[in-house]
């Protein structure tokens, strides 16, 4: 079972989530070259999803942590992704620290919004995103989307959208 412990609350839990742990090596190609960094090979976030595969729900509940950090001058972030679903939204709420959410779409267009604690901000539907934190607190959020939504990785890089690069 995974607790979120935000300030001044009570922890939330979820039984039966699944945790994936992103390091720097499993991000090859989204930060610039920092041998230093390398090196350390540190975790730049991880993700604790609900529902684990083979449990059936029409929702994926994700809390996801980027820790602080920098990498070849860059701050951590998520890998980023368009949904494979075209129809597919997803809504982020802020829980613990300060981010920033960078989205684009297909067109080039460019949208930054900050994620906090109490902020939701909706992820339209056709438009890559990430996550960033520029600061040296954890930043913390919890994200719902469809459960058939889907990631698609090589979407922004087709598009021309690699974060980091």
């Amino acid at each position: 079972m995974f607790e979120v412990h935000s300030l001044g609350s009570s922890p939330w839990s979820f039984a039966g989530a699944g945790q994936v742990v992103r390091r720097l090596k499993d991000m090859a190609g989204y930060f610039p070259r920092d041998p230093a960094a390398e090196a350390r090979n540190p975790v730049i976030y991880e993700v604790f999803e609900w529902p684990r595969d083979g449990l059936p729900t029409d929702l994926l509940v994700t809390v996801t942590a980027i820790y602080p950090g920098m990498v070849g001058g860059e701050s951590h972030h998520t890998k980023g992704h368009f949904h494979k679903d075209p129809d597919g939204s997803e809504l982020v709420v802020g829980i613990d620290g300060h981010g920033t959410l960078e989205m684009v779409d297909r067109s080039g267009a460019e949208q930054a919004v900050p994620v906090a604690p109490h902020t939701m901000v909706t992820i339209p539907p056709g438009w890559a995103h990430r996550v960033v934190n520029p600061g040296t607190d954890p930043v913390l959020y919890l994200s719902v989307s469809s459960a058939e939504v889907g990631h698609d990785y090589g979407g922004v890089r087709a598009a021309g959208w690699i974060p980091g690069n």
